[in-house]
C-alpha cells in the first residue's frame, strides 16, 4: 500500500504492491493503522510506532518521521488504537488505564486538554477499559462491564450522545 510517510515500518517511504515482511520487530499481538502511521503491540506489551509524527503520533517525544517502527516508552499494554485524519494513538494498559498520544484537537486524547503530546499521557476518567478505537478526531473506549464511552471531535455526531458538541 502507500508509504509515503514510512508508515509501513520497512526502512522506505516506497509504496508497496505485495506483502513485504516486516523482519526487525517483535513477536506483533496486534497491529492498528491510522491514515500515516501504523502501531504494533508486541507480545511483551510494548507499543512500536512507524510513519508520519507531525502530530506526536509515534509516541517518541518528537515530531519527526519514522520509515522504521519505533519503540515508545510505554509498557504493560494490552491493546491499541490508531487514529485517522487526526492522527492519534491509543494503548489499553494491563491495569484498564489508557494511555494516548498525538492530535488532541478535539480532546480525543481524554486528558482535560486540547494540546496535541508527544509522549504517551494518562486518559482522565476512565478505568477498566478493555479495548479502544480511535476514529478521525474522536476516541472510542469499551469498558469491561461492557459500556462505552466516547470523548472527542463530535461535529458529525460520532460521539453517538444525541448531539454535535464535542
Amino acid at each position: 500500500g502507500a508509504n509515503s510517510h514510512g508508515h509501513l515500518g520497512l526502512g522506505d517511504t516506497a509504496n508497496r504492491a505485495s506483502f513485504t515482511e516486516v523482519t526487525h520487530l517483535p513477536y506483533a499481538r496486534a497491529i492498528a493503522a491510522g491514515r500515516e502511521h501504523s502501531a504494533v503491540l508486541t507480545g511483551t506489551g510494548e507499543v512500536y510506532c512507524a510513519g508520519s509524527n507531525a502530530d506526536g503520533q509515534l509516541g517518541i517525544g518528537t515530531t519527526v518521521d519514522s520509515s522504521l517502527f519505533v519503540r515508545t516508552n510505554i509498557g504493560n499494554v494490552r491493546a491499541i488504537g490508531a487514529g485517522c485524519t487526526a492522527q492519534h494513538t491509543l494503548a489499553v494498559r494491563i491495569d484498564g488505564t489508557v494511555a494516548g498520544w498525538g492530535a488532541n484537537g478535539g480532546g480525543q486524547l481524554a486528558d482535560g486538554t486540547t494540546m496535541k503530546r508527544t509522549l504517551p499521557v494518562t486518559a482522565l476518567h476512565l478505568s477498566d477499559v478493555k479495548q479502544v478505537a480511535a476514529g478521525t478526531g474522536f476516541s472510542l473506549f469499551l469498558l469491561a462491564n461492557g459500556k462505552a464511552m466516547a470523548c472527542g471531535n463530535n461535529a458529525v455526531g460520532a460521539l453517538g450522545n444525541g448531539t454535535t458538541t464535542s
